[in-house]
Order: C-alpha cells, then sequence, then structure tokens
C-alpha cells in the first residue's frame, strides 16, 4: 500500500500523501503501538519511518525465500 502511495506521490497531481498521513496519525496517538518500542521522541519517530518504509534487505531475503520454496516444491512433487 505505502508503494502505491509513492508511487501515486510521483504521479499524481494532488496526491493523498497516505505514508505522511499514517505517520502523523501514529505520532499523534502512539498508544497502540508505542508499547512495543522504547526510546526518546526521535527514536520513535526512526520506528515508524522504518516501519512504514520496506527495507530493501528484507524484500530481496523474501524474495529469495519465495523462489527456494517454488524451487522445492516443484523438486519434490
Amino acid at each position: 500500500m505505502f508503494q502505491l502511495s509513492e508511487m501515486e506521490d510521483q504521479l499524481v497531481d494532488d496526491p493523498s500523501h497516505l505514508t505522511h498521513v499514517v505517520e502523523e496519525i501514529m505520532l499523534a496517538d502512539p498508544s497502540n503501538w508505542q508499547k512495543h518500542y522504547h526510546g526518546n521522541d526521535h527514536e520513535l519517530k526512526l520506528v515508524v519511518d522504518k516501519k512504514l518504509s520496506p527495507d530493501p534487505k528484507e524484500l530481496v531475503l523474501q524474495g529469495i525465500y519465495e523462489y527456494m520454496s517454488d524451487y522445492e516444491y516443484a523438486t519434490f512433487c
């Protein structure tokens, strides 16, 4: 969803800025997620930013895992 929002930001004249809206809401009322993370305001903002942006390394590892799962399934069936 956030990747689509980034595309929207680049392609649409008046984008919704979904990522920024979600970040503002999360920071305005952190009661739903703050108990899972600890730190000062700056550190918590970094947590929010990281959660809203996919980690490229994690995306690569996920792709490798999916590929290997498909290969294993095809090999042993």
